[in-house]
């Protein structure tokens, strides 16, 4: 848990400074699509080796592939020459109070507290339904991690479909909001499309902001603001996770909702001033 973070904040560097300037969003939205593809399969790996073997095979298997690849990725950046700059305090100080960074960082923290939430507390609300959950019911929550994976890989298209990054950014708020209103209904089959519309937007919206953050950042800048960015995210995702489940144990689903529903305005208004302030600055 402590080391991950960290692991994926280099990758995505690397995925971005290793790239030419006109390719760095192609190629980190290809990052988030590989993760968002790598969280699915893993999930659905781990369950069936656990299934057919025991829980540490899976943790054997996983753990074995995961060295694999850091051997050959070691191989490959072995012969590349690394910048020796090194920021100091003031640096990192002026990273995270660029108004377009933190702007940015505020929208991430919020949306991601709002998308783990939702995730985490879902199997709860297909019992209330359903009176039961079991494997098929779990399978297909997950099931959106698919469209999120293609969404991602193909945003470059999106963007250029609706014209801008900040365009594409609405249209996945909009989804969520859209996944929200879903909600409130209570039949499986409405929890099933609003999951779908949940990971279509989140994902779209988690792919477009990562790339533009690492387009607007300079070489030396990047790794500090994709440091700052994994923060936030994980941050949000860790309340998310827990503090809204004692509004909804008191209080009931539909008042949960409603909670993550504000919760995903100010992540509008968040993205209302990331999209003042990348005007200001001609980006």
């Amino acid at each position: 848990g402590l080391l991950l973070p960290g692991v994926f904040t280099c990758l995505v560097t690397l995925a971005a400074n290793f790239s030419p300037q006109g390719n760095i969003k192609k190629a980190v939205n290809l990052y988030i699509a590989a993760g968002v593809l790598g969280g699915f399969i893993g999930r659905m790996l781990s369950g069936m080796l656990t299934y057919l073997f025991n829980w540490n095979i899976a943790f054997i298997i996983l753990g074995a592939g995961l060295f694999l690849f850091y051997v050959l990725l070691s191989r490959s950046l072995k012969d590349i020459n690394y910048s020796k700059d090194r920021s100091n305090q003031g640096s990192i100080k002026k990273i995270i109070l660029d108004k377009v960074n933190s702007s940015a960082f505020v929208f991430i923290f919020l949306a991601f507290l709002s998308f783990a939430s939702i995730l985490n507390f879902i199997p709860f609300r297909i019992v209330e339904i359903n009176g039961y959950i079991n494997a098929i019911n779990i399978a297909s929550i997950y099931f959106g991690y698919l469209f999120g994976a293609l969404i991602a890989y193909n945003s470059s298209f999106i963007i250029s479909y609706f014209k801008s990054d900040q365009n594409a950014l609405i249209v996945g708020i909009i989804f969520i909001f859209i996944s929200l209103a879903t909600l409130i209904i209570e039949l499986y089959v409405a929890v099933f499309v609003a999951i779908l519309f949940l990971c279509v937007g989140f994902f779209l919206l988690h792919s477009v902001l990562v790339a533009l953050l690492n387009s607007y950042n300079n070489l030396q800048s990047r790794g500090i603001a994709n440091g700052y960015y994994i923060g936030f995210y994980y941050l949000g995702g860790s309340i998310g996770t827990y503090l809204p489940g004692h509004l909804y144990s008191t209080y009931g689903w539909n008042a949960y909702v409603c909670f993550i529903s504000v919760v995903m305005m100010g992540s509008y208004i968040a993205y209302r001033q990331l999209r003042k302030n990348l005007k200001q600055n001609n980006f």
